[in-house]
């Protein structure tokens, strides 16, 4: 197997790979061979993703301006979610869930497109929720501030996201119990639980991650840590389908109660749930190397495709278990988040072929029948998710997270046929522009692309040699050098602003024969 540089840039994709212990390296290395078959399938996805960004562009333009319309009444609201039962734009305040998706999407075409236009708007609804941060009364801080200031900082290394970044982590942290050894999730229905753990927290370990290797606390990653464990240990039934909603009590760490709150039953399997747990544990494996986490996103992507209730196009019904299969709403929400997920367990699995296609699958029939046409549904790209069927609240809509999901995988999917790796201390932005990155210590690679005559923006002039400087027997140049540029300084300015240029000629270096071997020269010593 002949193995070339883009073929091995694949299993580089993201980024951090530098946690993968030898084994994952070897599966990537297996992993070049089969990337080859991709070829065919990835050459006829081209106008599908060209279809989509260009949906993207145009839909998120009418959604910002659906926004404005709403915020004259309400200046509060700051990011739409979904659509009403008479489908009119419902937007959110920046406490809801939801609020940091589609600042997300606005990043997410900033990077696909390098347009102003999308990082300033990107920018201005990034700022109308970063306040968040201190917001301690909910556990969805990885979806409200990673979503949003963390493409932010990916994509424009500003330091004000970086702190941002960490205090979010922060306060995150403060919902963990160690006794438990997880985050706290919802404040909420406390005459049913003591202590709800949902699988959806997943996706919120990923803001600790980051925030440990920005500031170099390891406290973050412990955190997350114990999170993915206990949620493993508990979250799953043997046949690796999830629950949603876990009850501890929080003075023993005693698994009180398994529940749901938006699927079918306690015992059925919410589609969502599902995708978060695939999702959840490719990104710890991605983050800590743990081959643990790869067998867990495995398993549970096995039980996915495997399940008789999948339908063909793999877009999943609301719920595996759902009485009126196959005339249930589908949740589109669940086929992004698992695309998604798909794309990234592919680098790192030996079955990433299998994985790879079958996220190719759910991304073309999303494309070819579940987008909305150009300039309807408010603004919105996919229809057919489903927020909560218990409750009858946003069945069969649009809703922002299924679009953020959509966007991430498109690029997921694109960075994948290329081959980009990107580093975590220098990247190019969309503006294709190098940005730096500090890591824990603060410390940053060097900025040399300004250095030079006028920093580097024109070309060296050519200045008359007014002295030539000759290197003394010595070796000590220091005082002639001196006495040179001391010279130099006293004289006008010619017609160009220049006073000359000085001339320092290199010592001589001298050679001998040495007897016997003529093909063998030693340096004499110097004076000699």
């Amino acid at each position: 197997m002949n193995v070339n540089a883009t073929s091995l840039r694949r299993y580089t994709l993201f980024l951090r790979f530098r946690n993968l212990k030898r084994s994952s390296i070897a599966k990537a290395l297996f992993l070049t061979g089969i990337l080859c078959a991709f070829q065919h399938v990835e050459a006829q996805s081209t106008k599908q993703l060209q279809k989509a960004w260009g949906l993207a562009d145009q839909q998120a333009q009418l959604l910002y301006k659906e926004l404005q319309l709403l915020k004259k009444s309400d200046s509060s609201l700051v990011s739409p979610r979904t659509l009403s039962s008479d489908n009119e734009l419902v937007a959110v305040k920046r406490g809801d869930w939801t609020s940091g998706f589609f600042p997300g999407v606005l990043w997410y075409l900033y990077e696909k497109s390098g347009k102003q236009k999308w990082k300033d708007l990107a920018s201005e609804t990034t700022r109308s929720i970063e306040a968040e941060q201190f917001n301690g009364k909910t556990h969805d801080m990885g979806f409200k501030i990673y979503c949003s200031v963390g493409n932010g900082y990916r994509l424009t290394a500003n330091p004000q996201y970086r702190e941002v970044l960490v205090q979010a982590a922060k306060t995150l942290a403060t919902r963990f119990n160690p006794t438990v050894g997880c985050i706290r999730s919802w404040d909420h229905n406390s005459h049913r639980w003591d202590f709800p753990v949902i699988i959806d927290n997943m996706l919120n370990l990923e803001l600790l991650f980051e925030a440990a290797k920005l500031t170099g606390d390891s406290t973050y990653y412990h955190i997350a840590v114990s999170h993915a464990n206990t949620t493993l240990k508990n979250h799953f039934r043997p046949d690796y389908s999830t629950y949603h909603v876990i009850d501890y009590n929080p003075k023993t760490g005693a698994v009180q109660h398994k529940n749901t709150h938006q699927g079918l039953s306690d015992e059925s399997t919410w589609s969502r749930g599902e995708a978060w747990a695939l999702y959840g544990y490719t990104m710890c494996y991605r983050e800590t190397g743990d081959p643990k986490y790869l067998q867990q996103a495995e398993k549970v992507a096995h039980w996915l495709f495997a399940h008789p209730n999948m339908p063909k196009d793999l877009i999943p019904y609301w719920d595996f278990d759902a009485p009126h299969i196959p005339n249930e709403p589908r949740d589109v929400s669940a086929a992004t988040v698992i695309a998604s997920g798909l794309l990234e367990l592919s680098t790192y699995s030996n079955q990433g072929k299998d994985y790879r296609a079958k996220a190719q699958t759910i991304l073309a029939n999303l494309i070819d029948n579940y987008m909305s046409p150009p300039n309807k549904s408010k603004g919105f790209i996919l229809l057919h998710s489903t927020g909560s069927k218990p409750s009858n609240t946003e069945v069969d809509k649009p809703l922002s997270y299924a679009d953020y999901y959509f966007l991430e995988a498109l690029h997921r999917q694109e960075d994948l046929q290329s081959g980009k790796v990107q580093s975590d201390l220098v990247r190019k932005n969309p503006a294709g522009q190098l940005i730096y990155f500090p890591d824990a210590q603060g410390n940053v690679i060097p900025d040399f692309s300004h250095v030079g005559y006028h920093q580097g923006d024109q070309k060296l002039p050519n200045v008359p040699v007014v002295i030539t400087v000759k290197p003394s027997v010595n070796g000590d140049d220091q005082q002639i050098i001196q006495q040179a540029i001391d010279a130099v300084s006293a004289k006008p300015l010619d017609k160009n602003g220049f006073r000359g240029a000085i001339l320092l000629k290199k010592r001589p270096v001298q050679y001998t024969w040495k007897p016997g071997n003529s093909c063998q020269r030693c340096r004499v010593e110097r004076g000699g």
